[in-house]
């Protein structure tokens, strides 16, 4: 059997994808039996903390975007199609640099005053 057709593949996802949302089956299982990623596919599609700049952009606005918990649409980049499960996030941002200048003027005044 050749490889499958983007439809063939965007048809399956979307299969897997109402396995685990509509039947509740565990979204790691799924990924291990049918993930093609050579890294995250073995480890139940763990992908671990990434930031910014990290993914290609369709992917990295998904994983940014979807609540905790949410299973995202099928996702397509150049590498195919993928499901996303965002398990935690961590919501520290950098800060631009006036809200830092005016955290060390606050921080030297707590200073002065002590």
């Amino acid at each position: 059997m050749g490889p499958r057709t983007r439809e063939e593949t965007l048809a399956e996802i979307t299969d897997l994808r109402k396995r685990i949302v509509d039947d509740g089956e565990d979204f790691g299982e799924i990924a291990k039996e049918y993930s093609d990623d050579p890294g995250s596919g073995a480890q139940g599609g763990d992908l671990g903390w990434f930031g910014p700049g990290a993914m290609v952009a369709p992917f990295e606005e998904a994983a940014f975007s979807l609540p905790i918990g949410e299973v995202s649409e099928p996702i397509s980049t150049t590498f195919g199609y993928h499901l996303i499960e965002v398990l935690e996030k961590d919501d520290a941002r950098p800060k631009d640099e006036s809200q830092l200048q005016q955290e060390r003027t606050q921080a030297y005044q707590d200073w002065l005053q002590a």
